[in-house]
Formats: C-alpha cells, sequence, structure tokens
C-alpha cells in the first residue's frame, strides 16, 4: 500500500520528441593483446546539429562507445549513436538561447538513454555478446547540478 503522496508540479521543456531511431552502430571483433579488467570502458556523448538556437526543429545523436573483453586474445568493439528528432510545441513560450543550449548539450539525454539502453541490449542479445544492460541514469544528479550552474558564487 503506498503510504503518502507528493505533489509533483512537473515544468515541461518546449520542445517534443518527434523521432528516435538508430543513426549509426558497429560491433567487430578486435583481435590481440586485449585488457579483461572488470570496468568497461564507456564513451557517451550528446551531440547537437548545426542548427540556430531559435530553430523550431532540431536534432541531437546521443552516442556510445565501449570495448567488451571476451577472453584474453579477443574484444568486442562497440559503437552506436541514437538520433532523436525535436521540435518546438507551438503553443510555448520560446525558449531563452540558455535553455535550448543546456537542453541541447545535457538535458535531452534524459529522453534518448532508453532508447540507446534498448537498442544496445537488443544488439548485443542478437550477437551473443555476455553483456549486462546499461544502468537507469539518475536524472538527479542533472537536476542537481543544473541547480548549482544557477547559484551565485558567493
Amino acid at each position: 500500500m503506498y503510504q503518502s503522496q507528493q505533489e509533483l508540479s512537473p515544468r515541461p521543456f518546449p520542445f517534443q520528441l518527434q523521432d528516435v531511431r538508430i543513426y549509426e552502430v558497429s560491433a567487430t571483433v578486435e583481435v590481440g593483446e586485449c585488457e579483461t579488467d572488470a570496468s568497461l570502458p564507456l564513451e557517451v556523448g550528446l551531440v547537437s546539429d548545426e542548427a540556430p538556437p531559435e530553430a523550431e526543429e532540431f536534432g541531437l545523436l546521443l552516442t556510445f562507445g565501449t570495448s567488451k573483453p571476451v577472453g584474453p586474445q579477443r574484444a568486442y568493439a562497440i559503437h552506436i549513436a541514437i538520433e532523436g528528432r525535436f521540435q518546438l510545441i507551438p503553443e510555448a513560450e520560446p525558449p531563452s538561447v540558455e535553455l535550448v543550449e543546456r537542453f541541447r548539450a545535457r538535458d535531452a539525454i534524459v529522453l534518448l538513454w532508453p532508447y540507446l539502453r534498448q537498442a544496445l541490449h537488443d544488439l548485443t542479445t542478437r550477437m551473443r555478446i555476455d553483456m549486462a544492460p546499461l544502468p537507469v541514469i539518475d536524472a538527479r544528479a542533472l537536476v542537481q547540478t543544473a541547480r548549482e550552474e544557477r547559484q551565485p558564487d558567493s
């Protein structure tokens, strides 16, 4: 049974996610001296297209790369990019340049990450690569960082 209810006042982004697709994917076997460290090296990036901040539509790529060892002489090198297409909500107040830039540089990852997780899981499952699903990201860390950025220096 639920014990208490918290009232939330979500503030929506002035953008709507219109489409998500796999933009680029590669998974290759690397042969040679491989690190067999238990931790996977991860590279994650968020890349914006060339659209100006006032554009009504823009695209973002969420990129991911890792190398998964499968023995001392073999590893899988995996790279995947997910493209999200966003459109300004017509009824929304035009966003500030700072909001658009922050969204394109950081906030959009919250929306695109589940698609990346699913695509990577599907890829590794079909290739029979024994790899755990990517973790759910802690969006609170992004919110905390945004609050810290807004705090004036004392």
